[in-house]
């Protein structure tokens, strides 16, 4: 492998003007030395950007969608350039701190693909140590040194879809699950909801039934994440074998199969939740519309008793419930406030270990109320919390007493 293949990466630490909407509302950086870092030669380039910000230490990055432009200020003028760049993305700038480190690199000419990972995080730490930056301030863009070994491409691939490998009581064989087996033969995962059918059946069996509902879910989400872990650990490898076995092996191949199993990964993370919740609302028998439509350009996961009470201006609205499904809250909780203006107090349904204690408060101002598996709650959630975070048996109690008449 040549070093030529390293060209199109660029690594510096985010300066404030550049992610602060309060000192600039431009969405740009300085470009002349990221253009030459990524062997730009043309003097416009427009495209899109794939951000992975990671915030903080937990295992799924926040994946931000938009377009550059790569751009000449000062074109017309007869000896001077001024490069810059200009992304689109008004999250960007939310979540990301002045210092962090961004690695952007070149997919293909008209992608780029970059990493932000937070000031201090294990993630800096290990882009640091595969990038061999050291102390450097990185005040600008600059070309990283080290070579494009397959040492360095693996490490790449690792910190983009990092292993999810974790200790459970479940003593299942995966590896001749007949769901891995079908996925490693056909060289694809199934879908989200033939996962989590088999999830359920096998929490059915490990947690007794779905009359505890807590454990149910908490244990549904749990083998359904060890079964997609185990289909994506074999066919990653596969995968990564097939391009490593090529005589000149590229970067760019390595990160898009890196990028094709996060946004795998992050689907599937999302719609599981709600399947496992939509069996359980199924087995309670509580009516439900599930994306149900209700204002214009607005569909909540699920309304209770359904899509047709909802648009009922005889409906009483004190009967009517609705519930966010969301496996992480981060900073995406806000858009549930307008997904059903009939509901005032909305039901938000999540998994995540992590919320922050001025964020639940936030949200319960804004008339959120939040539910979470009682086993979560118990490990990762103090006295601070209590009253202010509920199970899941609380919220299926809650719409069965609100479809009482």
């Amino acid at each position: 492998m040549t070093t030529d293949r390293f060209a199109g990466i660029a690594v510096k630490r985010l300066a404030e003007v550049e992610v602060r909407s309060e000192c600039s509302n431009q969405h740009e950086f300085n470009a002349g030395a990221l253009r030459k870092a990524l062997g730009v030669t043309e003097p416009l380039v427009k495209g899109k950007a794939t951000f992975l910000a990671y915030t903080d230490d937990s295992a799924e990055p926040i994946i931000e969608e938009c377009r550059f432009t790569l751009y000449d200020a000062r074109a017309n003028h007869p000896t001077r350039s001024e490069y810059r760049m200009y992304y689109s993305s008004g999250r960007l700038p939310l979540l990301a701190m002045p210092g962090d480190l961004i690695v952007l690199w070149r997919r293909a000419q008209k992608h780029l693909i970059g990493i932000v990972a937070a000031k201090g995080s294990r993630v800096e730490a290990r882009l640091q140590l595969v990038l061999k930056l050291g102390n450097k301030a990185l005040e600008r863009f600059i070309r990283p040194s080290t070579s494009p070994s397959r040492e360095v491409q693996a490490d790449l691939f690792e910190i983009i879809v990092p292993t999810e490998r974790r200790e459970t009581n479940f003593r299942y064989a995966f590896k001749n699950h007949p769901l891995v087996k079908s996925a490693v033969a056909e060289r694809r995962i199934p879908s989200g909801a033939v996962m989590a059918a088999a999830a359920q059946r096998m929490a059915g069996d490990s947690a007794g039934s779905v009359n505890d509902p807590d454990l149910f879910l908490y244990t549904a989400m749990a083998i359904e994440t060890d079964l997609f872990n185990e289909m994506e650990q074999s066919l990653g490898t596969l995968q990564l074998q097939a391009i490593f076995a090529k005589k000149t092996p590229s970067l760019a191949q390595v990160l898009s199969l890196a990028m094709r199993m996060q946004q795998a990964r992050k689907s599937r993370r999302g719609q599981s939740l709600e399947y496992h919740f939509g069996e359980l609302l199924r087995d309670r028998k509580v009516p439900h519309t599930a994306q149900c439509r209700t204002e214009p350009g607005e569909v909540p996961d699920f309304v209770i008793p359904g899509q047709t009470e909802y648009h009922d201006p005889h409906f009483p609205e004190e009967r009517l419930r609705m519930v966010a499904c969301k496996s992480t809250v981060r900073d995406r909780w806000r858009q549930v406030l307008n997904e059903a203006r009939r509901i005032r107090e909305k039901y938000l349904l999540t998994v995540d270990p992590h919320i922050p204690f001025a964020t639940v408060e936030a949200m319960r101002r804004a008339g959120l109320r939040i539910f979470i598996p009682r086993q979560v709650i118990s490990e990762h959630y103090g006295a601070a919390f209590a009253d202010k975070v509920f199970p899941v048996a609380h919220l299926l109690g809650s719409l069965e007493q609100a479809l009482t008449p």
